[in-house]
């Protein structure tokens, strides 16, 4: 080995290499945000909680259509994941049978990124209604970098 970098190694050293050197220096997120493009590595922000619907008519649909045109472009077209909770608390849904307190919900749709989350008070044990979820969604910044990257190889 010739001690050179090649590929993703040159790419990290020369992120590092502009992080230590434009500090201070006013375009300098432009500068680390175009490297980290390069390098296809995706930004990501949670959006805000969305409660549409309340379960008073037996369903608590709080799914993707109708919370879409809330969202950035960006999360419209690219959702990587979705937290579901009962609303305005801590109680998050994780999987399929949760339990809350000691009530176990089902859920036909589970705090999918693609289809949001859906509980039917007609599905839920005798005497258990849906409570009030809030959703929200994990999305990309900007999609990732599809160009094309030359790497030097040296003869």
């Amino acid at each position: 080995m010739t001690g050179i970098m090649r590929g993703s190694s040159l790419q990290v050293f020369t992120l590092l290499l502009i992080i230590s050197v434009c500090l201070g220096v006013w375009d300098c997120p432009k500068k680390i945000d175009e490297k980290l493009k390069q390098c296809g590595v995706v930004m990501v922000t949670w959006t805000d909680w969305f409660s549409r619907d309340d379960p008073m008519d037996g369903v608590e649909n709080e799914d993707l259509a109708g919370q879409v045109k809330n969202m950035s472009l960006m999360c419209q077209t690219s959702r990587l994941g979705a937290q579901c909770r009962v609303k305005n608390t801590d109680n998050y849904v994780v999987s399929g049978a949760d339990t809350f307190g000691e009530v176990k919900l089902k859920f036909p749709w589970l705090c999918v990124p693609d289809r949001g989350l859906r509980c039917l008070n007609s599905e839920q044990d005798p005497g258990v209604t849906c409570p009030d979820f809030e959703i929200r969604y994990l999305c990309p910044d900007r999609l990732p970098y599809t160009g094309s990257m030359s790497s030097r190889q040296d003869d």
